[in-house]
């Protein structure tokens, strides 16, 4: 194994970068005017941010289940619900970004007989189709507020480039992956997030340029995909300093709306603890 390769070696690079990017966040914010913005958000749209991203992961799961079946891997729903919360945890406090993708592919094996490669392939397509998705909501509001005199040419090009791409990927990969559904549910999941971010932003009592706030949300969830820092954490408050910046916005309350969406993440994600005491068995599934 290269060094480079080592989980730890990984976790240290990704720390130093969590670290760098936070640091830059601090060093043009101070951390007391963070503080000051989130002493007053309002709990009520706190908590409903927070139903709408659980609501969000329990769609994300669903599509989850809907990918393997179609290709007619038979997951019980249940065992598919709290392995991917489990995998969620896992996401955020294994070395790798993708440690919760890795052991979802060694317990279905194990617990299925699929092989590894089938598996692999259809947790990497459940990322790329939400990845898609989120990259279409993205587009269409960039198209609706920063390019109105494009607006026909612009959208011809992003659904052609959206043909293209779904007329490739079955020639591409050998079984099925997509279905209608399944797109459905990914746009359900980023429409949730987007609600989501809605209510972080109404929880800090912005009223103005909501859409651009909504926007650099979604534009920093791209960025986060990218596993270089811990869980998104540094990546999606960067952005956020950035886009704030160049969209001459509060750049204390867009951080703060980075912020309140990765302690969400992290507190939905701590639901997996569970069963790290409590092991998801397919026994159960099979006996019920």
């Amino acid at each position: 194994m290269k060094w480079y390769n080592h989980p730890y070696i990984k976790l240290l690079l990704k720390l130093i970068i969590t670290g760098i990017a936070l640091g830059f966040v601090f060093m043009n914010i101070p951390v007391r005017d963070l503080l000051a913005v989130l002493s007053r958000v309002n709990v009520f749209w706190l908590t409903t941010a927070l139903l709408l991203f659980a609501c969000s992961k329990y769609i994300s799961a669903a599509r989850f289940h809907d990918i393997f079946s179609n290709a007619d891997v038979i997951i019980p729903r249940g065992y598919n619900f709290k392995l991917y919360l489990l995998g969620m945890l896992y996401n955020f406090i294994l070395p790798s970004g993708v440690g919760g993708d890795a052991y979802k592919v060694i317990k279905i094996e194990r617990d299925f007989g699929c092989k590894t490669k089938k598996i692999a392939l259809l947790i990497f397509f459940d990322r790329i189709s939400g990845l898609v998705a989120l990259v279409n909501i993205a587009g269409i509001l960039l198209i609706l507020f920063l390019f109105q005199d494009y607006f026909i040419i612009l959208s011809l090009a992003l659904l052609l480039v959206n043909v293209i791409y779904y007329i490739l990927l079955p020639t591409l990969v050998q079984v099925k992956i997509f279905s209608i559904k399944t797109e459905v549910l990914s746009w359900a999941v980023q429409l949730c997030q987007s609600l989501c971010a809605c209510c972080l932003i109404r929880s800090l009592s912005i009223e103005q340029h909501v859409w651009i706030y909504i926007l650099i949300f979604l534009i920093s969830s791209i960025v986060a995909v990218i596993p270089l820092t811990i869980g998104g954490l540094g990546a999606r408050e960067y952005t956020f300093m950035v886009a704030a910046n160049y969209f001459m916005i509060q750049t204390d309350k867009a951080v703060c709306i980075g912020l309140l969406f990765y302690m969400i993440t992290l507190l939905i994600s701590s639901l997996g603890i569970y069963f790290i005491f409590k092991p998801i068995s397919k026994t159960y599934y099979v006996q019920s």
